[in-house]
């Protein structure tokens, strides 16, 4: 009697329950890689003196791990609460705002000469 095809199922059946661990501690990965940025955000609140500076304290923090590509830089960027960012993108704005607005439209004097075939 073979039993070949329990021992198909059998591997098979291990093998999907390695994929759903693994999937799981990739998810895991992720959420802890965030719990952490925000802690290490919260201990320098505790200690800088502008709170806009705390992202870029964290960059510098990790910059070996950074290196390594263990963590980017982006992400460390979408983790960080607002408060603790430079208003940068506010002013990049602003400064748009103020320096290139649109030509003001010119006056035509003479409609006679637009409308002059109707």
């Amino acid at each position: 009697m073979n039993h070949d095809g329990d021992e198909n199922n059998s591997s098979s059946s291990e093998l999907d329950s390695i994929i759903s661990y693994v999937k799981y501690e990739f998810k895991n990965i992720l959420a802890k890689r965030k719990d952490l940025i925000l802690k290490l955000g919260e201990a320098y609140e505790k200690v800088v003196s502008n709170p806009e500076s705390i992202c870029e304290e964290i960059k510098t923090a990790l910059h070996e791990e950074i290196a390594q590509k263990i963590v980017s830089a982006r992400i460390i960027e979408k983790y960080c609460h607002d408060k603790w960012k430079r208003k940068t993108r506010a002013l990049i704005r602003n400064w748009h705002l103020n320096h290139f607005h649109a030509p003001e439209p010119k006056m035509i004097k003479n409609w006679n000469h637009i409308y002059r075939g109707l």
